[in-house]
């Protein structure tokens, strides 16, 4: 016989061969990372850290050693060359936190390389795929660029003329008349600049001096009389002070209700001595008018060059200077030409800005990054950014094009107010060019590129964006564009900052979200609804006439007449407007600035708009979803989304608190509470490794941490807002072992302590507490402050304790220790009574106690006790704010209170986690009562719908709900636990979490008394798994006896579970009513034999369990016998039962239960049956 070979055949009959040998089954290297990122580029730490996975479909698998190989190109590495670090084979089974040790890396090194692991037979896998990352620009020198100031320059009226004629007088704040300076300033006039103080010699020596009322100003400058008053003051300074355009010269405004209006011309003359300023009828300085929040029309009358202007704010009560005011100061347009005579074998750009910044190539978008550089303390640090541009290089003429923005550097943000760093932005760019025949040229920003103004007229975070499309230039920023009529930049100076490459994923449009809604509440005012939440901007798609303005004004909720709600958002309008060009469809979306909204007013069309005009663009760090939770309740699994989009909002280049209003900064606070759920949501490691940063350039000499970071202002070392400089690194060194990242803050870490002792008494917090704001925003349940100081004062002290003790600094484990327990010491006599009550008897106070062991061990039941009382006496409610709020629910977990916890989470009347998601929420709200059906919308001056913090619920969620916990004694979740804790109205769950070793999944099930429990545990790690069950005689691993099981190790019965141990691979827990005694009923023909399958006796109750019996069994004299598996009865002749015997089961750990069996004759039945 010939015999055939088929391919097919063979590839199956492999792979079986494969599945049925293991020691055959190879672990295979993935998602190669350095520094938490995929192939990075300009990193500057010159001995990254290197992360790979390890995967194997079989159980208990893992890497026994492994081996790198980093080359200094592609080629070499392809050859198994690694010319600039070959590890060799290393024993152990790290993958994560693997420090480069090869050669030295300079500046600009580019590095490939690829990893193999050896498993646990000792057989090598293949190599990975290659990755690489390369070093940016470690030294200042590497730098030949010079800064460029991005302001636009344009064709302005010379200065000032002269003659100049000035008439000048003061007046004494008492009266007495005063005095005419006219003929010393008019001789002063003619020297181009000069400075005028009441007494000054020339003025003789008035007695009022120092007294002066206000200095009155009359000037006539080329034919413009103007008149200017300086109140209290005696100076005033030539030409500033008097150059056009002049400031505001009137303003009043007109209540929606006819109540009236106000002139505030001279408190508005007031502010304009400010320089900028930001006006709101309800400003300190105007007054609190009871106009408020009504206000129909703001109009201002100003010049601008002499010409008068009228310009009216129409629904809107606030104004900005001079932003609003000023002719507008376009974001120019740069360009730079040069030639490229010879073939390229690598074009890289460096590039960043005070400010934000767009780079183009002959017309193509560098780099898919938005709102570069991102944030920092512009005073102290600057991030670049690199890009490989090989590809948009041609042969001859290439133009490098550019747009600079105010963003964070000067523009608005919140507590810093306009221009906090600088006043105007500019551009550093650097073009590297490396050519076949090894040689390099440079393309810098310096004085020879030149600028022109652009379409976009003004743009800003808070106040939104202007673009005129009818001033487009087509091509300016293309090769063979005549730019002989644009003007040369200028270079300016600038102090010396650290300069940092891009050490986290940046910030990136990620998704689009189309309309569902279009209504028209008011006539022309067209309302978009989104149907989420969300922050980034709209990409507006229209076709109108030429010059139509179209204006899109966002916001989070609707008024009830359908119109946008926009009161909260303060002094940021948030507002973009759009002049079409007119030639059919024109799509447009914003570049510098960004929103937080559901709802878009478009107005300027009267025709109906399509519903496709409006697109929200999402924009945020690009931190990779991590993390996935979904339970049986719908309320809860929008919970959760609310939670997941509240972070991916407020994580924009830094965690900040709101994305909507005139705040928007990095709040400590904030970011502490949530950072536990942000680490479970998504991969944050990079971002904080960023952000931490910012948090210790925040840091005052005396170890003061701001409240925001980067610090803008005015606050510095609060409790519970400080304290994030010790959590949030604990936090990420627990999440991804990153001990690195722990090492480098510990110094500020200890300072932040330090500075906490400084002001205690007795080591109770009782000073140095900065702006105090306690458990913010609580209802109705204020804790003491200076409780809450000393809790976190003590926590922090722990926490730093637990840091030196991880990193081998004994001494200061010990000295910290001992402070916490001193700390701890007189916590308790101060706040905690002998029944376990806690000062003040709120949420907060209570949770803080057990989450901070603040607690003598025998009272920590008590007050555990205390705190669900007070759930319970609330109607199980919350009303603990942003500080209690995180560890609420995982403390009445760990206490045994889960149906409490429960009850908490199903809760959704007021106030509540649900409450929100029943009123339609789609994020996270920063009050509990943001609206309410009774009272509508809160307090304006702090009603963001979308604020995280109260999100930090999220934790518990994943860690108790889904059951997926790292193990403390192993971070990184090198050990997992999971520890499902099922409850409430819940029948099922499931979560799962992208480690930095792998995917871990946990999902239950509960149903007709069987609880199913079904977890995966990535390669190369081992997990505790707790699975619910009256006794381990009930629970099974993939329907076999849990101790027959390889790989699961039985360790102990704990709060209602069967603990086990178990290797990586994935299981399959269930368990049951477990083996007890009871009745079984069968049924039996009248005659002959009787079989009962011992497996029907055994099905009901002992799962898992095995037929036993130390005696004979008979019925009435009548042998039962056992054969076969099964039981056999013969009946003696006329019995007609009911026939009684008792037998034993017994499980294979040991288990026993009686069982008592009744068989009663069933006339149409041939066999006997089990029936339960």
């Amino acid at each position: 016989m010939k015999l055939h070979s088929n391919p097919t055949s063979r590839k199956v009959c492999a792979a079986l061969a494969l599945l049925a040998n293991p020691l055959l089954a190879e672990v295979t290297s993935t998602n190669l990372r350095c520094e938490y990122l995929t192939d990075p580029h300009g990193i500057e730490v010159r001995q990254p850290r290197l992360s790979w996975l390890v995967g194997s479909l079989e159980r208990g698998e893992k890497q026994t050693a492994y081996q790198i190989l980093v080359a200094s190109s592609e080629e070499l590495l392809a050859k198994d060359k690694g010319d600039l670090w070959d590890s060799g084979k290393v024993g152990g089974d790290a993958t994560s936190q693997i420090v480069y040790q090869g050669a030295a890396l300079a500046s600009r090194s580019r590095c490939f390389w690829k990893v193999r692991s050896w498993d646990k037979g000792g057989e090598p896998s293949e190599w990975s795929k290659p990755a690489t990352w390369s070093i940016g620009l470690l030294e200042q020198s590497d730098w030949s660029a010079k800064w460029i100031d991005a302001s636009a320059r344009v064709k302005r009226d010379p200065g000032l003329p002269t003659p100049v004629i000035l008439k000048a007088s003061y007046e004494p704040v008492q009266g007495g008349g005063g005095l005419d300076v006219t003929e010393q300033l008019t001789a002063k006039a003619t020297s181009g600049g000069f400075s005028v103080e009441v007494g000054n010699e020339g003025f003789g020596n008035d007695p009022a001096y120092g007294k002066v009322k206000h200095l009155r100003v009359e000037y006539d400058i080329a034919g413009k009389k103007s008149v200017r008053f300086f109140p209290e003051k005696a100076s005033m300074n030539f030409p500033q002070d008097l150059s056009p355009p002049p400031r505001i010269l009137r303003a009043s405004y007109e209540a929606a209700d006819g109540v009236g209006s106000m002139d505030v011309t001279a408190k508005l003359a007031q502010l304009a001595e400010a320089g900028s300023f930001t006006l709101a009828v309800d400003n300190g300085s105007l007054g609190a008018d009871p106009a408020f929040n009504r206000v129909k029309k703001l109009r201002v009358e100003f010049s601008v060059n002499g010409q008068p202007v009228t310009k009216s704010f129409d629904e809107n009560t606030r104004l900005h200077y001079p932003t609003d005011l000023v002719a507008p100061a376009t974001v120019p347009y740069l360009r730079k030409t040069f030639t490229v005579d010879k073939p390229v074998v690598r074009a890289t750009v460096y590039a960043t800005a005070l400010g934000i910044y767009e780079l183009n190539l002959n017309g193509k978008r560098v780099g898919d990054h938005f709102l570069a550089p991102e944030w920092t303390d512009f005073s102290k640090r600057l991030r670049y950014q690199e890009y490989d541009v090989t590809a948009l290089l041609a042969q001859g003429r290439n133009v490098l094009g550019a747009q600079v923005a105010n963003g964070w550097y000067s523009g608005h943000i919140g507590n810093g107010g306009f221009q906090y760093w600088g006043k105007s932005p500019a551009l550093l760019a650097q073009l590297e060019l490396t050519y076949a025949d090894g040689g390099k040229e440079r393309v810098v920003t310096d004085h020879t590129w030149k600028s022109h103004v652009s379409p976009l007229t003004a743009t800003d975070f808070m106040l939104g964006e202007d673009y005129d499309a009818t001033k487009e230039i087509k091509g300016w920023n293309e090769p063979g564009f005549d730019d002989s009529g644009w003007l040369p930049v200028a270079e300016r100076d600038e102090p010396a900052r650290e300069m940092n490459g891009q050490v986290m994923e940046p910030v990136r449009q990620l998704s689009t979200i189309k309309a569902k809604t279009l209504t028209e509440p008011k006539a022309d005012k067209w309302t978009y609804d989104l149907g989420q939440n969300m922050v980034g901007i709209v990409r507006l798609k229209i076709t109108a006439a030429a010059g139509t303005k179209i204006t899109l004004r966002h916001a989070e909720m609707l008024n009830p007449d359908g119109t946008v709600y926009t009161d909260n958002l303060r002094g940021a309008p948030s507002i973009d407007t759009y002049v079409c060009k007119g030639k059919g469809e024109e799509i447009w979306q914003p570049s510098f600035t960004f929103h937080g909204f559901r709802y878009v007013e478009l107005t300027g069309v009267s025709e109906k708009p399509p519903l496709d005009a409006v697109t929200g663009v999402v924009i945020a760090s690009d931190t990779p979803q991590t993390g996935k939770f979904v339970c049986s309740d719908g309320q809860v699994n929008q919970l959760q989304s609310n939670i997941e989009w509240g972070q991916r909002g407020n994580y924009l280049s830094v965690p900040t608190d709101c994305p909507q209003r005139d705040e928007r900064l990095g709040w400590m606070g904030d970011a502490q509470v949530f950072v536990r759920t942000a680490t479970y949501n998504a991969d944050v490691a990079a971002f904080f490794t960023k952000w931490l940063v910012d948090v210790t350039d925040s840091q005052a000499p005396n170890g003061q941490f701001a409240d925001v970071a980067p610090f803008a202002g005015p606050s510095k070392g609060t409790p519970a807002w400080g304290d994030a400089g010790v959590i949030c690194p604990w936090t990420i060194y627990q999440a991804y072992g990153d001990l690195q990242l722990l090492a480098r803050q510990y110094p500020s870490m200890v300072r932040w302590v330090d500075y906490s002792r400084s002001g205690s008494t007795g080591f109770i917090r009782s000073g140095n507490r900065g702006s105090d704001y306690g458990d913010w925003l609580s209802i109705g349940a204020d804790t003491d402050k200076e409780l809450i100081g000393t809790g976190y004062f003590a926590y922090s002290t722990k926490l730093v304790a637990k840091a030196a003790a991880a990193l081998g600094k004994t001494e200061d484990a010990a000295k910290y220790e001992e402070l916490f327990q001193s700390i701890k010491k007189a916590f308790i006599a101060k706040y905690v009574s002998s029944d376990g009550k806690v000062a003040g008897e709120t949420q907060c106070a209570y949770v803080m106690a057990l989450k901070f062991d603040l607690l003598p061990d025998e009272l920590r039941a008590k007050a555990a006790d205390h705190l669900e009382a007070d759930i319970i006496s609330k109607d199980y409610h919350l009303s603990t704010g942003f500080v209690g709020v995180s560890y609420l629910l995982p403390e009445l977990t760990k206490a045994g209170k889960t149906a409490t916890a429960y009850r908490l989470l199903h809760q959704d009347t007021f106030p509540s986690w649900l409450f929100s998601v029943k009123m339609g929420a789609t994020t996270i709200w920063e009050r509990w009562d943001g609206w309410t059906p009774d009272k509508g919308f809160q307090n304006v001056i702090m009603n963001s719908f979308n604020h995280y913090s109260l999100g930090s619920c999220g934790e518990w969620l994943y860690g108790s709900v889904a059951g997926i916990d790292l193990d403390p004694a192993a971070p990184g979740f090198k050990r997992i636990i999971i520890k499902p804790v099922p409850g409430g109205k819940l029948t099922e769950a499931s979560g799962e979490l992208k480690t930095i070793h792998g995917l871990v999944t946990s999902a239950w099930s509960s149903a007709n008394g069987t609880f199913t429990l079904t977890t995966a545990i990535p390669t190369n790690t081992t997990a505790t798994v707790h699975v619910p069950a009256k006794g381990l005689d009930s629970v099974l691993e993939s329907g076999k006896p849990v101790d027959s099981v390889e790989g699961v190790k039985f360790l102990r019965m704990e709060n209602g579970a069967a603990v086990f141990s178990v290797e990586s691979g994935r299981y399959q827990f269930t368990s049951g009513k477990g083996v007890v005694s009871g009745t079984d009923k069968i049924s039996r023909p009248a005659t002959g034999d009787v079989k009962i399958l011992v497996s029907t006796l055994l099905a009901n109750d002992g799962k898992g369990s095995v037929f036993r019996s130390a005696a004979p069994l008979s019925i009435n004299g009548a042998a039962i016998t056992v054969r076969d598996g099964s039981l056999h009865y013969q009946p003696p002749p006329g019995n007609t039962g009911p026939d009684v015997f008792t037998y034993t089961i017994q499980t294979p750990q040991g288990g026993v239960a009686t069982h008592t069996v009744q068989m009663a004759v069933a006339q149409e039945r041939a066999t006997a049956q089990a029936m339960e």
